[in-house]
């Protein structure tokens, strides 16, 4: 699908997400008037942005937040009053002992 032509992002926040929406839903260009879900996104789609706007921009996102904010201008105006992304988890490798071993 095609992104809908329209004005150019306003800062480097629309920029970023006009980028990770063309990434995602394999478009050449979007504008920030775009919706995710016009151009092909769905639930699975909206699962992955979220990921990569924590991880490209550091920033807390929902998949609900994107059901409600589909167009990258809706979506920079709900990130900016959002927080910081939470710490990932990573997993640890627990040290193996015997069965009649204790800590």
């Amino acid at each position: 699908m095609a992104a809908a032509v329209g004005r150019p992002p306003c800062g480097p926040l629309e920029e970023t997400l006009c980028r990770l929406y063309a990434e995602l839903l394999d478009v050449a260009q979007v504008s920030p008037a775009d919706s995710f879900f016009a151009l092909g996104g769905n639930s699975l789609l909206a699962v992955r942005l979220v990921g990569k706007i924590g991880k490209v921009l550091a920033l807390e996102a929902t998949v609900e937040e994107i059901f409600r904010n589909p167009t990258v201008e809706q979506m920079a105006r709900a990130l900016s009053t959002t927080g910081p992304a939470r710490i990932s988890l990573t997993s640890w490798v627990r040290e193996r002992r015997g069965p009649c071993q204790t800590e």
